[in-house]
């Protein structure tokens, strides 16, 4: 079980290679999934954005009040925001082949439309960095610990809840920037989405 004071009281990197052969195994059995399951949730989440600017323009066109209008328009950029991370998630489960196992090209192909060009990104992009995480991980040559010393996210005030919220949405701007350059962010990937 998830010891949730453990979040707060100690740097992730600490333990993170200590996992047991038996939770490996678990993982993996867990990640079997139908090969329908992942495009079907990423198509979900590609219609589910356009679908919420639309409810939040006709619905604030109506609400006559300014004030609530700005307010459900600004609730409706953070549901679109969420979803918008479920989409870099699922670019994620495609640098592992979770869209089709089989046919690696139309894994990312798929990956390629539904998720990883609206975010900006291809999947072969974030497959590079992705993987050198994983064969590094926990080790000071992993991209994702570098960018994380490298904003002092070790450095965070653990000592409560809130103080710990306050420090990561401070640090997040900067760390989300560092972020979408390590995976491979690419203008011609946008391009290819708009055009």
């Amino acid at each position: 079980m998830l010891n949730r004071q453990h979040l707060f009281s100690t740097s992730p990197w600490t333990s993170i290679t200590n996992v047991s052969a038996n939770t490996r195994q678990t993982l993996k059995d867990l990640a079997n999934i139908s090969p329908y399951t992942v495009p079907l949730v990423a198509a979900a989440y590609v219609l589910s954005i356009p679908l919420l600017a639309a409810v939040g323009i006709i619905v604030s066109a109506h609400i006559s009040i300014a004030f609530l209008a700005h307010v459900f328009i600004a609730l409706m950029l953070i549901v679109s925001a969420r979803q918008m991370r479920g989409m870099e998630c699922l670019v994620h489960e495609a640098s592992h082949y979770n869209f089709s196992r089989r046919n690696k090209g139309l894994n990312d192909f798929m990956a390629d439309v539904l998720c990883a060009w609206p975010m900006l990104s291809t999947v072969s992009n974030y497959r590079r960095s992705h993987m050198d995480h994983h064969r590094l991980i926990g080790t000071a040559a992993d991209v994702c610990h570098q960018r994380y010393v490298k904003h002092s996210m070790d450095q965070l005030d653990r000592t409560s809840r809130l103080r710990f919220i306050l420090g990561v949405l401070k640090k997040y701007p900067y760390y989300a920037v560092s972020w979408l350059q390590g995976i491979g962010t690419d203008r011609k990937a946008f391009f290819s989405f708009v055009v």
